[in-house]
């Protein structure tokens, strides 16, 4: 890992087009075995891979105390886009 806790990881591609994630990398995404994957593609041909987890419990508290109905799935895109996008640095939180 590197200074900035940045992983870098190398893998190949079967010929069936399946990867195996590196040892280092499913540790950081607290993947356990049997887990899913999320890919999220931009157009600049970067990808970015978020662990699926069974529960919901991590996400607790994420928008805020409940106001008004929300539409789930699009405020996860709204999160994943505002996490993800592209004028955002490295070092952004």
């Amino acid at each position: 890992m590197s200074k900035h806790g940045v992983i870098l990881a190398d893998a190949k591609s079967s010929m069936k087009g399946q990867v195996t994630i590196p040892a280092e990398i499913r540790q950081r995404l607290g993947l356990e075995p049997g887990g899913s994957v999320q890919f999220l593609a931009n157009e600049n041909g970067e990808v970015r891979i978020i662990a699926k987890h069974k529960d919901i419990s991590h996400l607790f508290g994420i928008f805020g105390p409940a106001t008004e109905t929300i539409d789930v799935e699009e405020a996860i895109m709204d999160a994943v886009w505002a996490r993800n996008r592209p004028d955002r640095t490295e070092f952004d939180v």
